[in-house]
């Protein structure tokens, strides 16, 4: 079921989580901001592609392309990030190398989500669980549980999500990955 030609990765957790530090840390490159808060306020796209040496990014507004850059992509990314919270309609994408990845045939995109609890965004949740219910494409998810703030409410209710798309299609379970984050902490 994996060997499709793109493969989907999306990071869902609830705010603060560590999911963008986790892709960062996947990336081999600090290249989304994070923070003990809630940081991530769009959805951020980011394609593996070996064959650039630096990453360059769109900003897509409304579903057009609006900005496309190739330097000071951290700056952009923080820029357009910090509007998320006003707008359903911002989504960026990245693409370039990471020294962590091999992608030689298949396509490797990492989704960075907002966390599905944010309560100033109800768009967070509901792009949240269409990467959990996207049964075509079945993207490989991974599930980030704070070891600081295991059994709160709103994972319990993200995992309760979980659970119903498990049930509806058998081929779910293969395709969640549980990783546990801060244990350090």
């Amino acid at each position: 079921k994996f060997l499709q030609s793109e493969v989907n990765i999306p990071v869902v957790a609830t705010m603060s989580a560590g999911k963008s530090s986790l892709i960062n840390a996947i990336l081999g490159k600090d290249l989304l901001p994070s923070g003990n808060q809630a940081t991530t306020a769009t959805t951020c796209e980011i394609k593996i592609n070996n064959d650039l040496k630096t990453f360059k990014g769109t900003i897509y507004k409304d579903c057009e392309p609006h900005e496309s850059v190739e330097e000071n992509i951290e700056s952009l990314i923080c820029n357009w990030n910090a509007q998320g919270n006003d707008s359903q309609n911002i989504n960026i994408e990245l693409e370039g190398p990471s020294s962590n990845i091999e992608s030689n045939k298949n396509k490797i995109l990492f989704i960075d989500s907002p966390g599905p609890n944010n309560s100033q965004n109800t768009y967070h949740r509901e792009a949240t669980f269409n990467y959990l219910k996207d049964d075509i494409r079945l993207p490989i998810i991974l599930y980030v549980i704070n070891y600081t703030q295991i059994g709160i409410n709103d994972d319990k209710f993200t995992l309760e999500e979980i659970c119903k798309v498990v049930q509806k299609n058998k081929e779910s379970l293969e395709r969640i990955l549980f990783i546990v984050n801060k244990i350090d902490e």
